[in-house]
């Protein structure tokens, strides 16, 4: 940079007039105080463009040292120090004139900075998948900065091609209810009435309401407690409405109507209720072919003529047994006899059960699950009781779990974070003969485990993860 005075040669350029304060002169950067290091000017020592320059006429200077001066002052704007037009000062009679930016006689004079480019094309965008499970069509960067994970450039947005993902741990664990007779005791001889209804139940703090089936309306359905040979009665009956209130003549979930049972009944909403690990007639054992219609009711005898176990009850309509489980139509069934009261196991708050399911969503809460039969289902989320991922707080003392692994295909391997040993109790047969500690457990569906858990020694504070090591 250089300085710009007062003087004025008011015409005769050719003969100059006197310098003034900060003018540029030959010898002066800025006019008397600061002289240029070389006479002449300090200048970049190699040319950016040069044109011969003859009589009258508009000039140019272009080149790839004038487009790297411009692509380094974008860049940096603080180095952009401008060019200066610089004749052969060795020779005489090399003076040119032109016209300044102040030039007023004709404005078209004035110099000008005249870029040519080419429009560069843009980003490419692609599939980016959110948190929230949706999906947009974002640029890298794009996605990126909106934390996103980018399926690659030019990749489309498909159904169901973002998973959801939710934050763990920020719901308590529910603890399913126990079912009410309309006549006779809890835990003794007794009749239910338990409806089949649908319903929408929020099952994480961040996911909206799902659509449920439920028994009772409830997810999972209520405990029936029951003593060794105490019979209990059970009226089941199919209430499942639409949301008019209408009988349903469709199932909320597709059908799948190649299979046996919806090849010839078509997509409806049949249910009917097996009690698995139950001891029961055959008219009262939930045959798939026998189910009901929306509307429909059937009574079902359970003589509780066996040793104290955890057993459950779920749908079995042919063909579409595992939508209806899906739904959330599943409940725990606890018998219990004089030779396990005896034991004094931990009892009421610390006697829990666990339901343990897999399950997929849609980001609006809805399930999200093959329309066509599959050979396996394993869903991306854990639900225990009917929540996603929740979260226990417990005292120091032993805690009863009552374990139920009710997830269509997927095996856990299950272990405490912090070491603490299970003791297992009891199976699918109710109490073993003794006590086995195990560092782990694994079930498959339909299993049941009955185990204790320690945790006198845990110091107050401490966060232990149930951790599932199977695929």
């Amino acid at each position: 940079s250089w300085g710009e005075g007062t003087s004025d040669a008011n015409g005769t350029e050719a003969n100059g007039t006197s310098a003034t304060t900060n003018d540029a002169t030959w010898l002066h950067r800025f006019y008397s105080t600061t002289f240029w290091s070389t006479a002449g000017g300090d200048f970049a020592a190699g040319a950016s463009a040069s044109t011969v320059v003859g009589a009258d006429a508009f000039y140019s200077w272009s080149g790839s040292g004038v487009v790297a001066d411009l692509q380094a002052w974008i860049q940096s704007p603080s180095g952009n120090n401008g060019w200066v037009l610089i004749g052969n000062e060795a020779a005489i009679t090399t003076a040119r004139r032109f016209a300044s930016r102040s030039y007023a006689a004709d404005p078209a004079f004035r110099p000008s900075l005249r870029i040519s480019y080419t429009v560069p094309p843009p980003d490419p965008v692609g599939a980016c998948c959110l948190d929230d499970g949706s999906c947009s069509q974002l640029t890298e960067a794009q996605c990126t900065l909106q934390g996103g994970s980018f399926q690659g450039d030019l990749t489309a947005c498909m159904p169901d091609m973002c998973p959801l993902v939710l934050t763990p741990f920020v719901d308590p664990l529910p603890i399913p209810s126990l079912a009410t007779p309309v006549s006779g005791t809890i835990g003794g001889v007794a009749t239910y009435d338990i409806p089949i209804v649908e319903f929408k139940r929020k099952l994480h703090r961040d996911l909206p309401a799902t659509t449920l089936w439920g028994y009772g309306g409830q997810y999972p359905g209520p405990t029936i407690l029951a003593s060794r040979g105490s019979p209990v009665t059970v009226h089941w009956t199919n209430d499942l409405r639409d949301s008019t209130g209408a009988l349903r003549t469709q199932h909320y979930l597709p059908v799948d109507l190649c299979l046996h049972g919806p090849d010839t009944k078509g997509d409806g909403a049949r249910a009917v209720v097996h009690l698995h690990g139950g001891h029961v007639a055959h008219e009262s054992d939930g045959y798939p072919d026998s189910t009901m219609n929306p509307g429909q009711s059937q009574t079902y005898f359970y003589p509780n003529n066996q040793e104290s176990s955890l057993i459950w009850y779920h749908d079995h309509a042919l063909g579409i047994t595992r939508l209806n489980v899906m739904m959330g139509l599943a409940g725990g069934y606890l018998i219990r006899d004089p030779e396990e009261n005896a034991l004094n196991l931990p009892s009421g708050a610390y006697e829990v059960p666990l339901v343990i399911q897999d399950r997929s969503f849609h980001p609006d809460g809805t399930l999200k699950y093959p329309a066509t039969w599959q050979d396996h289902f394993f869903g991306d989320m854990a639900v225990v009781n009917g929540m996603i991922w929740p979260y226990f707080n417990v005292d120091r003392a032993t805690y009863r779990f009552r374990l139920l692994e009710g997830s269509n295909s997927r095996a856990y391997t299950l272990s405490l974070s912090n070491g603490l040993p299970f003791t297992v109790i009891g199976g699918d047969g109710g109490l073993l003969a003794k006590p086995v500690v195990r560092s782990s457990v694994t079930m498959t569906p339909g299993e049941r485990l009955d185990v204790l858990v320690d945790f006198s020694s845990v110091a107050p504070g401490t966060e232990i993860r149930l951790l599932n090591s199977a695929a």
